[in-house]
């Protein structure tokens, strides 16, 4: 594989390979055979960009996060650091794109992105994941309170109102956070964000939430619950009584 110069003063790609025929008296040399593969590469590239970032904001996709995520909690492991996942959702984005349009939408999330990256350090990596969902991973941490740093580093910057012509857009955000003092690997670390994402979300807009064990205790406690009310409903394991409420001077309900 060479890069030549051509003649246009452009820059082309070559794949090159040589035979040595010197012992065949019809060729008696050497043949070089060259050939341009410039715009093979370009589509190769192209291709691989799209299969790993996001088309709008450029940022990584799930895809490229998920690897990067694999190769951090390995090093973590080794050097005994920490890793954590920042599961980062816009607030009321759906109103955003409802009232103000979807091309106002996106670029709300270009900006949410940019400010993203502004925020976090050179190494560590902004995905988005689609819609208004975002993520951050951070590497080489010594302790939880530095990943807690980060998550309001963000929520300060998103919540930011957002400039857009005449109007200004809140930006405001829940964030979930993981890390591998709780996760053993990195889909339990997305799978913890996740769950502690929902939990910074019932608890109210512009908040965090770090995941821990007594999380997922309620949830599931939670979900068992709604999964039996909605069988007793469904099999009408519910009696129904009414109490009326008579004033004692007339009689009346």
């Amino acid at each position: 594989n060479w890069r030549m110069l051509h003649t246009d003063g452009g820059v082309i790609e070559v794949e090159a390979s040589f035979q040595d025929l010197r012992d065949d008296r019809t060729v008696c040399g050497v043949v070089a055979t060259l050939r341009d593969v410039t715009e093979r590469r370009r589509m190769e590239s192209e291709l691989t960009h799209q299969a790993f970032y996001d088309t709008l904001t450029g940022l990584p996709n799930r895809a490229l996060f998920t690897e990067r995520l694999r190769d951090a909690v390995e090093r973590a492991e080794a050097n005994g650091t920490l890793v954590g996942v920042l599961f980062i959702d816009l607030d009321d984005f759906k109103v955003v794109n409802d009232t103000m349009g979807h091309t106002v939408g996106d670029e709300v999330l270009v900006t949410a992105g940019e400010r993203l990256m502004a925020t976090v350090r050179a190494h560590d990596t902004v995905a988005r994941f689609g819609g208004d969902e975002f993520a951050a991973l951070i590497e080489d941490a010594t302790e939880a309170e530095e990943i807690d740093a980060v998550a309001t580093r963000v929520l300060a910057m998103l919540a930011q109102p957002i400039p857009l012509g005449e109007h200004l857009v809140g930006g405001a955000a829940s964030i979930g956070i993981a890390t591998t003092i709780e996760a053993l690997d990195g889909p339990d670390l997305m799978r913890q964000a996740d769950l502690a994402l929902h939990v910074a979300k019932t608890a109210g807009k512009g908040q965090w939430r770090r995941y821990q064990t007594e999380l997922h205790t309620r949830l599931l406690e939670r979900m068992e619950i709604k999964s039996d009310l909605e069988e007793a409903v469904a099999t009408g394991a519910f009696l129904l009584h009414f109490q009326p409420i008579v004033a004692l001077d007339s009689g009346g309900t």
